[in-house]
């Protein structure tokens, strides 16, 4: 059977682009003249537009033969930071534990057996107001909802801070072969139940990511960055003379190259296809499920049965120690349909590293 990709076809953008290798790293800005305003963006959001945004999540069909072996690059590994100042207060809360689901991990590398083991619950949130509303501590409080429009439908994904500045998520949540860049794009770190009025919202100044020329259609490509506008609607790291998103969220590790098989994720999102609501932070943990899964090059799987919503969701090494970003919720088979199934690229430094230099060069004054 030949593989039949739902939402995404095959198309090259060439908006501020650089050609690398047969990929093309390409990014747009926000803030240009006749584009709306942080203020005019955060005022599109309103109550009944984000409760009515669709969840946004790839799923593909394709053959159940193995792909080929992937090359893999020596592990390179940067270390996140938590918060300072008032909000590093905040980080004395433990997690009490969560509402668990599913069943415990499978041992590394037993691959090809579908379903995997997986362990799901919803993280414990704070009091805000008297009220359990709130992510407070680090690394959850770097995870966020992503809100933004592609052509005039509203969609929602997750997102997460993994540099000063800059947000890690899916390319499919930022750029549409069908339709172009996302606009109206503000992230809500920690969202439990609406806005998390410790963290603040963030609007996005520029997106960056792989055009889908070349063999951008497979999903090995399908890594996003955003950077973030300061606290004030303006500028980038504090340029504008307010605060960033990481002074308040603090931000992940990141990780790639090596062998992912001997590895064991915590993938963090916001579900919002049935049976989820999307109200709530979801956190999955299990070992590695396959390597190139069917047919799928550069990409590997987990046990996990979250849906459309979490997309964009980081994949953490190590969580609560080292908390390495080094995948994110990427895609779902729906032939042979596999729904306790998630899927993510396999950071390298052709897909991640090389886009994450890029979006770190992007103009910040």
């Amino acid at each position: 059977m030949s593989k039949m990709r739902l939402c995404l076809a095959a198309a090259a953008f060439a908006v501020g682009s650089v050609s690398l290798s047969a990929q093309t790293l390409v990014s747009t800005e926000l803030n240009r003249p006749g584009q709306k305003t942080s203020a005019e963006v955060l005022a599109y959001w309103t109550a009944e537009r984000m409760a009515a945004a669709i969840p946004r999540i790839e799923r593909i069909s394709g053959d159940a033969t193995p792909g080929p072996a992937q090359a893999v690059g020596p592990v390179v590994s940067s270390p996140g930071h938590k918060p300072t100042g008032l909000e590093a207060a905040l980080d004395e809360y433990a997690d009490p534990a969560g509402q668990a689901s599913g069943i415990a991990p499978q041992e590394a590398g037993n691959f090809n057996s579908y379903p995997y083991p997986f362990t799901r619950h919803q993280p414990w949130v704070g009091l805000y107001n008297g009220a359990y509303s709130f992510y407070p501590i680090y690394p959850y409080r770097t995870v966020g909802k992503l809100f933004f429009t592609m052509g005039r439908t509203n969609y929602v994904c997750s997102a997460s801070v993994i540099r000063p500045h800059l947000l890690l998520t899916a390319r499919h949540c930022i750029l549409s072969a069908a339709t172009g860049w996302a606009t109206n794009v503000v992230f809500y770190p920690g969202y439990s139940n609406g806005q998390n009025p410790k963290l603040k919202r963030w609007t996005a100044r520029r997106l960056a990511t792989w055009g889908f020329g070349g063999s951008g259609a497979n999903y090995k490509w399908d890594v996003g960055f955003i950077q973030t506008n300061d606290e004030g609607g303006s500028g980038c790291n504090g340029s504008s003379g307010t605060r960033t998103v990481e002074s308040y969220t603090g931000y992940l590790g990141w990780l790639y190259g090596g062998n992912v098989a001997d590895r064991n994720y915590t993938s963090m999102g916001y579900p919002q296809a049935a049976p989820f609501n999307g109200l709530y932070m979801i956190q999955a943990y299990s070992d590695v499920g396959n390597i190139d899964p069917l047919n799928q090059p550069g990409t590997f799987s987990m046990g996990n049965d979250m849906t459309g919503g979490s997309s964009g969701g980081p994949w953490l090494v190590g969580f609560g120690t080292t908390n390495y970003a080094n995948g994110v919720n990427s895609y779902k088979w729906i032939n042979p349909n596999r729904p306790a199934e998630m899927n993510s690229p396999n950071f390298q430094a052709d897909n991640f590293a090389n886009l994450l230099t890029y979006a770190q060069g992007l103009a910040c004054p």
